[in-house]
């Protein structure tokens, strides 16, 4: 089944994407909030959906569109069916190889808030809480105490779970959890009446409906009295909740790609899970402050384990000549203080699909195989797919990084795992093959389509418009392509 492309309309002189390039250079506050990222909730965005204020959300961005009518290919009709509302599905329907965050990021007005929280309440033993609902589903939360650990549970009826929905944060005094269900994200917050050990902590159970968090404790528990309550919902200016951590090691990989290492702060450990960015915030003696997403990568991709917590992050970054956070970063030494984010779940990344798909396609280019350095061992540990087939495309040799890394896991899981590597610019004693990602290089390796396939594209936008474009001509349906 091919995807169809959205009719374009023919758009009045003056008006073709080069006139929209210029018209953003030579504008100020498109987005009209003063410069302000704001938390959009849903209630805010139903009140922009006329043509002369006109806000869409696409994969939990909210654009302020209105002055892009104009502009766009598909006409004004087609934008007005996704005013005042969240318009991933449609976009995803018609180009979802489009980069829109490029088009539109002077339009950029903040994001959708989308986080159901608990609330405050109490909670004592073989108590359940209803807490929140996600369309009809009920969420209840449990906990219980053992000799040295506490048990937190979370049920949420008729809901497949899985362990890479589930992003945690443990502190000594406090747990935060998010369970990212494709593009709503559920937020529990507890906090610990005795102290606990972080990295001693896991998740240890997250089945059908439910995720079972066991906390190790450092001291005693009393029998009687309070030991667990959910807190307060985490207020909007706290969105990122950045936290201060240690640069503890930078690892150069390849020409101009760098592993930094990130301590974690006194008494914390987390999860690293895929399918989620944490964003940088770094302060530079030109400008006041710089902050751009990274991906969090796992220390060791041959011993990955989702369900365990670390103390450390470890970060693939490529630096540029050019551009703020690049000449932050290269000011950098062991020892300084990074501010460093929560996670934030891809909104369209469908842990469920990724799951039940009997085969994974992971396309990368450059430093796009970031993601792919968590997701492939997770994949390998935790999902029944029969083959994961990667590709991935360099300019020359000197580019290509966690190289015997990856050979490892192919020769570890030889049966499941492939891997086959491009080169554009290659020396002629390299063994790689040689081109760009293309129709021909596509239609000779990828097996042909099933619905039950799930393929994942990462690297610099062009890649990922190319590659999309691609496999919509060889018939790939849009809702099995996941875009990082």
């Amino acid at each position: 089944m091919s995807r169809k492309s959205g009719k374009v309309v023919g758009v009045r002189p003056g008006r073709s994407m080069l006139h929209w390039m210029n018209h953003c250079r030579n504008s100020s506050d498109m987005a009209k909030t003063g410069g302000k990222i704001l938390n959009v909730t849903t209630e805010m965005l139903k009140k922009h959906s006329t043509l002369d204020d006109l806000w869409i959300a696409i994969q939990g961005k909210v654009y302020n569109v209105t002055p892009y009518v104009d502009f766009h290919p598909g006409g004004a009709d087609i934008l007005l069916q996704a005013a005042g509302s969240d318009g991933t599905a449609l976009f995803n329907k018609h180009h979802p190889w489009v980069n829109f965050d490029s088009i539109l990021k002077n339009c950029f007005v903040g994001y959708l808030n989308k986080i159901f929280t608990s609330g405050e309440h109490q909670l004592t033993s073989n108590q359940f809480l209803d807490c929140g609902k996600i369309v009809e589903e009920n969420i209840k939360c449990s906990w219980c105490r053992k000799l040295d650990n506490i048990e937190l549970l979370i049920y949420i009826e008729s809901q497949k779970l899985f362990i890479g929905m589930c992003i945690v944060c443990v502190t000594s005094t406090s747990v935060h959890l998010i369970i990212h269900l494709c593009n709503v994200d559920l937020m529990f917050n507890w906090d610990l009446i005795c102290k606990a050990c972080p990295v001693e902590s896991k998740i240890n159970q997250c089945t059908d409906g439910q995720v079972r968090i066991t906390i190790k404790t450092l001291e005693s528990i009393i029998e009687n009295g309070e030991i667990v309550k959910i807190s307060k919902e985490i207020s909007n200016h706290d969105k990122y909740q950045f936290k201060i951590c240690k640069l503890d090691k930078i690892v150069k990989l390849a020409k101009d790609i760098f592993m930094f290492v990130l301590l974690l702060p006194f008494e914390t450990a987390i999860n690293v899970t895929i399918g989620c960015h944490m964003f940088w915030r770094l302060n530079d003696e030109k400008i006041n402050s710089v902050q751009r997403p990274y991906t969090p990568v796992s220390n060791s991709m041959h011993e990955f384990e989702n369900e365990s917590f670390t103390c450390s992050l470890c970060f693939i970054i490529k630096l540029y000549d050019n551009g703020e956070m690049s000449s932050a970063i290269k000011q950098l030494k062991q020892g300084d203080q990074v501010e460093i984010s929560r996670h934030f779940p891809s909104n369209t990344f469908d842990p469920v699909k990724l799951h039940n798909a009997s085969k994974l396609i992971f396309l990368a280019a450059g430093t796009g195989l970031t993601p792919f350095c968590t997701l492939t061992p997770y994949s390998l540990k935790y999902t029944t797919a029969s083959e994961i087939l990667i590709l991935i495309f360099n300019e020359r040799k000197c580019d290509i990084f966690f190289e015997e890394e990856f050979r490892l896991l192919c020769d570890r899981y030889a049966k499941r795992l492939k891997i086959v590597r491009f080169l554009s610019k290659p020396e002629k004693s390299d063994l790689e093959q040689r081109g760009r990602v293309s129709n021909e290089i596509l239609q000779e390796h990828l097996p042909k389509f099933q619905t039950d396939y799930y393929t994942f594209i990462c690297g610099p936008n062009g890649f990922c418009q190319a590659a999309a474009k691609i496999l919509d001509q060889l018939n790939w349906e849009a809702d099995s392509i996941h875009i990082f």
